[in-house]
């Protein structure tokens, strides 16, 4: 289970972010996040049921993305720059963005060298029954490629 200790390190953060941009209403908001975290280490007991922990745990999840996005907004406040404010997407996305880049590119690459491959064979074999294997192979070649590549896996090399 999550170290709830942590949950509410996120929360001082929030809490200092917030009370810095004013208000009764942030008060108000301060204490209520409170009163969620308490219930929420509550929840967390050991013995606690189990649809309960689940719920908790969403709570949890909920709380921490509000509370980095808030982070965030406090973080650009304070350097002055709007520009800040949109400052792209969180390391986690932009890592699973480039790994798809990089997947995308290799299909690419896969697909280019089965098509030279096609375009070599239609070169080369004049015999109809040996063009028909040598594209089933070429075939079979390309779908294992691709199935390592959309696996993430190395692909074989042939």
């Amino acid at each position: 289970m999550r170290q709830w200790r942590g949950c509410a390190g996120f929360v001082a953060l929030g809490l200092l972010g917030m009370s810095s941009c004013g208000g009764r209403e942030v008060g108000d908001r301060v204490r209520r996040l409170e009163e969620r975290v308490s219930a929420l280490e509550g929840a967390a007991a050991p013995g606690a049921p189990a649809p309960a922990a689940r719920e908790a745990t969403a709570d949890v999840l909920a709380l921490e993305r509000r509370l980095a996005a808030l982070e965030r907004q406090v973080a650009a406040a304070t350097a002055g720059g709007e520009g800040a404010l949109a400052s792209g997407p969180p390391p986690v996305a932009a890592t699973r963005l480039e790994q798809r880049r990089e997947r995308r590119a290799r299909l690419r690459e896969v697909a280019e060298q089965y098509r030279a491959r096609l375009a070599a064979i239609r070169q080369s074999e004049a015999d109809p029954a040996a063009r028909q294997q040598a594209v089933r192979e070429a075939l079979e070649w390309y779908r294992e490629q691709r199935r390592a590549v959309l696996a993430g896996e190395e692909p074989p090399n042939q």
